[in-house]
């Protein structure tokens, strides 16, 4: 399995991505490795450290007046003669360093293609919503222009009739500048795309330069034995005017990693240089066999292979650079069209049209990328593991809330069955996004307006002194903030609280992440009757902080006094229960630390309000939760 790359975020539009930090570390050690191998090959010698035994006279004896001899073990560094077969495994080795080299550049390129295949989708969201918004400001203002008309109030008439450019206006704006950024999406893409059929193309001239030498390989060593021995509309239309420059830092070290993977071509070049060295050496005294049966399809070979290495440097400098002719063209307003032109234009069949034009381009982009993902990952399913986009989950999702309300970051919850501490029931939980943190008294303040917080001296502590229904009140709204379509934030239910409380693998552990509360959560033994900043201790293995102590956190269901009687399906208790009560999860600031642990349940009235009750949120797909 990979290892999880770090990762960095760029925030395009309204969505912050999660790429994979592109350095070219792994591929400057892949390069050392082949130099040292180079070496080797071409002076075939290669160096060992030895441990040897060195004699040394010291003094010694009675009073340090004598001598004597002592032996000491030092490392030397030799140079040790390579035979046939070990010539022979050190060309091999190329060859699976080339493997490498193609390797990474698939990781990179599954994580880029995800990202590009989610950023058409942002993008289609985006048409959609600002259609409706459009639609729904035009039946405004085809109510005002009838009360007009019905009172012959030309003033106000000639007013509707501009408006009706400016909505013109903007569908034309939309559409084409949808349609550009998908277009540059789709270039840059396929720049990227084609790095690793470059890679492919080097490697397999390698392996086939190989394969034919290895069929003279016995002759080889006989012979030698017998003689000696790899943003809004107009935001919007900016991001797509100016995307390949808006990439360029982000998919600056991307260049950097191919110029240091058109370095390795370079030095497999010379590797191939050596082979061909190599065989002359052996067989060139033996009438020139070598010479007639592949000395063209070396040389043939070695000019494919430099092609490919400068191919290579090229790629993603010519993606770019197409991207950026790319222009909005054609006419924008509509103030060369006639008032009788501009009332016959049918807003609703306008908005029909584009929200077609856009889909066409998405199906066959999106279909393209979806293919080459799917395909690259059936091949090898490891290519998927820890890179972006694995899965709706995969990658911590973060919102950039108004107001400076700062941040809000979600966490992957994988799905799995849980093994509730009390009662032993079982819930097949999904996959879902999960708050890092308790909701904080600034990100409340920017979203509600006002802070009801009892200790409200620090806008990083969390939100308390909210009720059940403040608290639904707020996920609502962000959710309509945030212009969410296919999911809302909502509360947790009880049993995907305590899910992720557990690790997503039922652990055994007393709290979120270990048995010592104090490693982890604020409590009656030290908080000092307060609430703290969120995040200030450990957080569990899914990165969630304060998941034991500081505030209670309200849950969606209704309370149950029997787990049995919570949904198996990881849903919300809605229906059954007491719904005069609701569920609560973690302890407090307040409480003894046995009430903190992660199986521990609670109850409080939806409408009561205290200064050690607080909330963290989820992200779902909407249908989920009723």
């Amino acid at each position: 399995m990979n290892p999880k790359p770090a990762t960095q975020p760029i925030k395009i539009l309204q969505r912050t991505y999660h790429l994979p930090v592109l350095t070219g570390d792994s591929l400057k050690q892949l390069q050392a490795s082949i130099q040292n191998r180079q070496q080797a090959i071409r002076t075939g010698e290669e160096i060992v450290v030895v441990q040897v035994q060195q004699q040394e006279q010291v003094p010694g004896g009675l009073l340090g007046l004598g001598r004597k001899t002592v032996t000491r073990t030092i490392r030397q560094r030799q140079r040790k003669p390579l035979d046939m077969q070990q010539r022979f495994q050190y060309l091999e080795a190329q060859i699976r360093d080339y493997d490498v080299l193609l390797r990474l550049l698939k990781q990179h390129r599954v994580a880029y293609q995800r990202f590009f295949l989610d950023l058409s989708k942002e993008v289609q969201q985006l048409i959609e919503t600002k259609c409706q918004q459009m639609a729904a400001l035009e039946a405004k203002r085809q109510q005002i222009e009838t009360q007009a008309q019905a009172k012959g109030n030309q003033g106000l008439l000639a007013m509707t009739l501009s408006q009706k450019r400016q909505v013109i206006d903007s569908l034309l704006m939309l559409d084409k500048a949808a349609v550009l950024m998908l277009k540059k999406v789709s270039l840059i893409s396929e720049g990227i795309a084609k790095l690793t059929q470059d890679s492919e193309l080097s490697k397999q001239v390698l392996e086939n330069m190989m394969a034919e030498l290895r069929d003279y390989r016995e002759a080889i060593v006989l012979q030698r034995e017998l003689d000696a021995l790899q943003q809004e509309i107009t935001q919007f239309t900016q991001v797509a005017l100016d995307l390949e420059h808006y990439l360029q830092q982000y998919l600056g070290p991307f260049q950097a990693l191919i110029e240091d993977a058109a370095q390795v071509d370079g030095q497999l070049a010379q590797t191939v240089e050596e082979i061909r060295n190599l065989a002359e050496d052996l067989m060139g005294a033996q009438g020139g066999w070598f010479d007639v049966a592949g000395a063209e399809q070396l040389t043939e070979s070695l000019l494919t292979l430099e092609v490919a290495r400068i191919q290579k440097q090229e790629r993603l400098g010519d993606a770019l650079e197409m991207a950026g002719r790319e222009r909005l063209t054609g006419q924008f307003r509509a103030a060369n069209l006639s008032d009788r032109a501009v009332a016959a234009v049918e807003i609703g069949e306008q908005i029909a049209a584009i929200q077609g034009h856009v889909q066409r381009q998405l199906v066959g982009l999106q279909g393209t990328m979806t293919v080459e993902i799917e395909a690259e990952i059936e091949a090898d399913p490891d290519l998927g593991a820890g890179f972006y986009g694995l899965s709706a989950t995969s990658e911590p999702i973060t919102f950039e809330l108004p107001k400076q309300g700062g941040t809000l970051e979600l966490v992957p919850v994988p799905a799995g069955e849980l093994v509730m501490v009390k009662g032993s029931h079982r819930v097949q939980v999904p996959e879902f996004s999960m708050g890092k943190f308790p909701v904080t008294q600034r990100q409340y303040q920017a979203i509600i307006g006002q802070n009801p917080s009892k200790f409200g001296d620090n806008p990083e502590h969390p939100v308390e002194t909210v009720t059940w229904h403040q608290a639904m009140a707020f996920c609502r709204k962000l959710t309509k903030l945030l212009q969410l379509t296919d999911q809302v934030i909502t509360l947790p239910s009880e049993t995907m609280w305590e899910w992720a409380a557990r690790e997503a693998e039922n652990s055994s552990l007393t709290y979120a992440v270990s048995n010592d509360l104090d490693q982890v959560g604020w409590y009656k033994e030290n908080s000092s009757r307060t609430t703290h900043p969120v995040g200030q201790k450990d957080a569990n293995k899914l990165g969630i902080h304060d998941m034991s102590g500081n505030v209670w956190e309200w849950c969606q269901d209704n309370w149950a006094s029997s787990t049995n009687e919570l949904s198996q399906d990881g849903k919300p208790l809605l229906k059954g229960g007491d719904n005069t009560l609701r569920a609560v999860r973690g302890g407090s600031w307040f409480d003894y630390a046995v009430i903190c642990s992660s199986g521990n349940r609670d109850f409080y009235d939806p409408g009561c309000s205290y200064g050690n009750q607080g909330f963290r949120v989820v992200l779902l797909p909407v249908g989920f939760v009723p």
